[in-house]
């Protein structure tokens, strides 16, 4: 074989070694704030976190006084319980220490940044520009130490158009099917999450030009949230999004 005809068999391919250096610089931005106080409404996030280790299937059961004087959780709280259920999650062996918890969502920031570069890659765009634009942008390594839910759902969002295109182009259903999981996974971290489902399925009709079979799948997510909002309405006698 002529030397340098190819790599050797413990060199990587170019995209591999960009996602770890991109990977790595999104760690080296956030981690001088892994000891940031928790402001803005982090604490409302982890007050749902310590209720959910009491009771897991009462995420919202308690008041709380955010403006002054005491009120159900439930209606206080503007946002579905799935990121107070990470929350809680690091916290059952980790605890509630700044350090613990803003090194469990420096995850979802690199799943973010990365999705993005693999996105940019799909489209044809500059995918290690398109990701450091991501990991470098003031609102996201705001957004990416605190404990909130925006970084969690950026990077569901990201991931499932990502797999949802692939499932579209290469007509793969398991990507399809993890898309529109991830998807409903968005809606229950954010209501915000419900766009998604819109835009994967605008997306698939002018793929498609028509209503395909495809968008079927998208009644993945709807269902999640539509039980989600049932049982909301169950256990609080409401339903957030309509109050």
């Amino acid at each position: 074989m002529p030397d340098g005809s190819s790599p050797t068999p413990r060199s990587l391919p170019a995209t591999d070694r960009s996602s770890w250096w991109i990977a790595a610089i999104t760690v080296a931005v956030l981690a001088p704030f892994l000891g940031k106080a928790f402001h803005i409404d982090d604490p409302l996030f982890i007050y749902a976190a310590e209720q959910i280790l009491r009771e897991p299937f009462d995420p919202y059961g308690f008041d709380v006084n955010w403006y002054g004087f005491p009120m159900p959780m439930h209606r206080v709280t503007q946002n579905p319980p799935l990121t107070s259920y990470f929350i809680a999650l690091v916290a059952s062996f980790a605890g509630f220490r700044e350090w613990a918890l803003h090194g469990a969502f420096v995850l979802p920031a690199v799943a973010a940044v990365l999705g993005t570069y693999r996105l940019a890659r799909a489209m044809g765009a500059r995918p290690v520009v398109a990701a450091l634009i991501v990991a470098l942008a003031p609102g996201f390594v705001v957004s990416s130490t605190n404990v909130m839910s925006d970084t969690i759902l950026l990077a569901l969002w990201t991931w499932s158009v990502l797999l949802w295109r692939r499932g579209l182009v290469e007509n793969q259903r398991r990507a399809l099917v993890a898309a529109a999981v991830l998807a409903g996974l968005a809606c229950l971290t954010k209501y915000f999450g419900v766009c998604l489902v819109l835009l994967l399925l605008v997306d698939t009709v002018l793929r498609r030009r028509r209503f395909s079979r495809e968008a079927a799948w998208l009644l993945i997510p709807v269902a999640m949230l539509a039980g989600c909002m049932v049982w909301s309405n169950a256990v609080y006698g409401h339903m957030p999004i309509i109050g």
